[in-house]
């Protein structure tokens, strides 16, 4: 028995210097088959007499699996700091154009992903249709200095600046470019881009 998926075919041969007769009708030495089936052969001597059939061959021709879908757990443009999962359809196994092997993989690198599944009968599917993944840049960490000393007593005060060109958001939730401190605590700030990508916070004051 010979097995292979569907979509290919294979060569069935045989080793008598004479004519042929397949039972597919062709005449050929050779012949190529890509459907399940009993094949067999007659020889066709030099005075046109035909030989009892050859014992049948059988070749088992195997299905493809569905073309995978992937679905993506959120969306596939997001800020460096964020991350999606992508889940192909469920089959046997999984090869991914990254590399991986697992039934869902989880990205956080730019890139253009697809998927190939394979079968209980070693079938491979069609590649999946193609799924872009888009991962923005952080924005940098603003400066933050202290306008005066840190330490102070009661009843004193200390502005903290923040400088960038990007929206600022403090840790106490303000969204100027100064704030004025009284209590004891690490204060810090981050920006924000166009694209809703906040920045590390710089090191706390």
């Amino acid at each position: 028995t010979n097995t292979i998926c569907q979509g290919e075919s294979t060569l069935l041969m045989d080793n008598v210097q004479a004519g042929y007769r397949w039972s597919t009708g062709e005449t050929g030495k050779n012949t190529q088959v890509g459907k399940s089936g009993d094949y067999s052969v007659r020889v066709v001597s030099a005075q046109g007499c035909l030989s009892p059939s050859s014992d049948p061959l059988r070749v088992v021709v195997n299905p493809l699996p569905a073309t995978p879908v992937i679905t993506a757990s959120g969306s596939t443009t997001f800020c460096a700091d964020q991350q999606v999962t992508l889940t192909a359809s469920a089959e046997q196994r999984y090869v991914w154009s990254s590399g991986q092997t697992t039934s869902a993989i989880t990205l956080n690198r730019s890139g253009t992903y697809t998927v190939r599944t394979q079968n209980e009968f070693s079938c491979f599917s069609a590649l999946s249709t193609p799924v872009t993944i888009m991962v923005r840049s952080l924005p940098n960490e603003p400066t933050v200095r202290a306008e005066g000393p840190t330490v102070f007593c009661d009843g004193g005060q200390v502005v903290l600046t923040a400088t960038s060109a990007l929206p600022l958001f403090w840790t106490t939730g303000n969204t100027t470019r100064q704030i004025t401190v009284k209590q004891t605590g690490d204060y810090s700030a981050r920006v924000q881009d166009q694209f809703g990508c906040f920045s590390p916070f710089a090191p706390s004051i």
